[in-house]
């Protein structure tokens, strides 16, 4: 009984105007997924079809929002004489709509508010920044959102691949190794210069004939970038699955942030690249709600997420019309398929270093790795009480580094805290007396409870309320050679 009522369900999202609202939730979110499956064969069959008519560019699954029912959408360019089309799939209705044939979006000049600034590292996503191989275009793109890539343990930032180009500016012929960097070299005070070098293309999944996605991963440490969106904050470490209705978000280097709705999935669309035009397959097309435009150029590789809090990312902006008020998006889930990678970054941290990723972002990275590491060996390792001081440290590593990935700005606090101190640890790893004020160690107590209030494990809540005792303790700064006044 329970799968008939379930099945009942389905066939009231096909055929009858059963939805009261345009975004799903719980049971009623499920059946519309399934929905959406029963729909995508019926396309199939048609797809070739419907494709080869003049004036068509897409095809695909969208809601009639007047009836609530679902329903195929045929994307017809609109300087085009109306073509003569079925009036429904299978008895399942066909709308015609009426749009400029989608570009691919990098390159933009102006921007609107402006993600295209450049800023002190690690720099979130959502802001300026592409791969730069010899001879590509200076033009300019958006770090869309982090990954893990759970093969090589590389933590990774994803674009366009058609942000990703040689000399040739064919999408995805950067070669793997190319630089990246932020901000784009569009962006840069004179134009066309090379920035700040965030990381080197990992692997392209560049745009091809019914393919489903445009992407290049980058290889990017935090030192150099962070998991969370500009305007947007930290991200859940599980994708979402766009459904129509569905408000979506998105931190571009053009546009910032802005708001949408998704409009079509499942879609075989026709995007312009500068090499030729290219169908891909399963696109979610987005519009935007708030009467202005959700992307224009520079936008490019732009992550798309859900509202949730964290947010989910959902897919990653490739095309737009010619106004911006419609754009397209590959799924999250096909990217993160065809470049082998993982939001969960568990697997990019088992041999991650908090103390080297705090070092590498300060502004003198060599000479505070190499102190740290003087600490460790010559200090530390020279009594029982330093020694486990380093196991305490080792065995959360991991679990530190995965906190500072979802708590950025617990990350800029220690560096700046680290960069603060430095004279105190020059003095600490050469075994000098050091003289420290009460106010320097409230401040560095106060951040041990940011750091307590944070932890989301006991062993590293514990580690962490362990250090804040040795921090009051008389006796461990005498080990030290430490006198607070």
């Amino acid at each position: 009984m329970r799968h008939l009522r379930f099945c009942l369900v389905i066939l009231s999202l096909l055929t009858t105007p059963a939805i009261a609202a345009n975004y799903f939730t719980g049971a009623e979110r499920d059946a519309a997924l399934a929905a959406v499956e029963l729909l995508k064969p019926i396309q199939a069959r048609s797809q070739a079809k419907i494709l080869s008519v003049p004036g068509v560019f897409g095809l695909g699954i969208g809601l009639d929002r007047t009836t609530g029912r679902f329903v195929f959408q045929a994307f017809v360019d609109k300087s085009k004489p109306l073509p003569t089309l079925p009036p429904a799939l299978e008895g399942v209705p066909l709308r015609v709509v009426r749009d400029t044939p989608p570009v691919a979006v990098d390159g933009g000049s102006a921007c609107m508010p402006c993600h295209a600034n450049q800023l002190v590292l690690p720099v979130e996503m959502g802001n300026s920044g592409r791969p730069v191989a010899a001879g590509s275009s200076c033009g300019s793109c958006t770090m869309g959102f982090k990954a893990c890539e759970p093969q090589t343990g590389n933590t990774v930032w994803v674009t366009a691949a058609h942000c990703a180009t040689d000399a040739t500016l064919c999408p995805g012929t950067a070669p793997v190794g190319t630089a990246s960097y932020h901000s784009s070299p569009g962006d840069a005070f004179f134009q066309c210069n090379l920035t700040t070098n965030v990381g080197s293309v990992s692997l392209q999944a560049p745009p091809v004939p019914n393919g489903t996605v445009d992407a290049v991963s980058v290889v990017s440490d935090v030192s150099l970038t962070f998991p969370s969106v500009r305007d947007i904050g930290g991200l859940a470490v599980t994708t979402g699955t766009p459904l129509l209705g569905d408000d979506v978000q998105k931190s571009g280097r053009t546009t910032g942030k802005t708001t949408g709705s998704v409009d079509a999935t499942n879609t075989a669309v026709m995007i312009s690249y500068n090499c030729g035009a290219i169908t891909l397959n399963q696109q979610v097309r987005i519009v935007d709600t708030t009467g202005d435009i959700f992307c224009t150029g520079g936008d490019s590789g732009s992550g798309v997420f859900d509202m949730g809090s964290p947010a989910q990312v959902v897919g990653l902006l490739v095309a737009r019309n010619a106004a911006g008020t419609t754009c397209w998006a590959n799924t999250a889930s096909n990217v993160l398929s065809a470049l082998g990678l993982s939001m969960n970054h568990a697997a990019c941290v088992e041999n991650a270093c908090p103390a080297i990723d705090l070092a590498g972002a300060t502004s003198a990275p060599v000479r505070v790795t190499r102190l740290l590491y003087l600490f460790r060996d010559d200090v530390l390792a020279e009594s029982e009480a330093g020694r486990a001081r380093i196991r305490t440290f080792y065995s959360v590593a991991a679990e530190w580094v995965a906190l500072y990935a979802q708590r950025p700005g617990l990350f800029q606090a220690t560096r700046n805290s680290l960069e603060q101190n430095l004279p105190v640890l020059d003095a600490l790893a050469h075994r000098r007396p050091v003289t420290v004020s009460r106010a320097a160690l409230d401040s560095v107590r106060q951040l041990l409870d940011r750091h307590i209030a944070a932890a989301q494990s006991e062993s590293l809540r514990a580690a962490f309320q362990t250090w804040r005792k040795e921090l009051d303790n008389p006796a461990v700064w005498s080990e030290f050679n430490v006198t607070v006044r």
